[in-house]
């Protein structure tokens, strides 16, 4: 699994990609997962089926507002090999108690 920042500007298809954290994950094909991906602030946590796979503490240049991509890289080439579907993506801003 990896972790990229894509910033605005020249490069493939829609600006540079940097990477930022990279940990081995190894998937099933055919099964879904239930993928989580927390943001506050600098600090990034991402889960699969409830259980962090991923931590980032972005201290150098912190993402601290933008939008999410979702990408699956399946080490074949994008002519052919697995397919990827993402299913039920939701954003929200986190409520904070009264």
């Amino acid at each position: 699994m990896r972790l990229f920042r894509l910033t605005e500007g020249p490069g493939w298809p829609w600006g540079s990609w940097h990477l930022l954290l990279a940990v081995p994950y190894i998937h099933q094909q055919g099964t879904w997962y239930h993928v989580t991906v927390e943001v506050v602030g600098p600090d990034i946590t991402v889960s699969i089926n409830h259980v962090p796979i991923l931590h980032y503490f972005d201290t150098d240049d912190p993402v601290l507002e933008g939008g999410i991509g979702l990408v699956g890289f399946t080490g074949a080439n994008f002519e052919g090999g697995e397919h990827v579907q993402f299913d039920n993506v939701l954003v929200s801003t986190p409520t904070v108690p009264a």
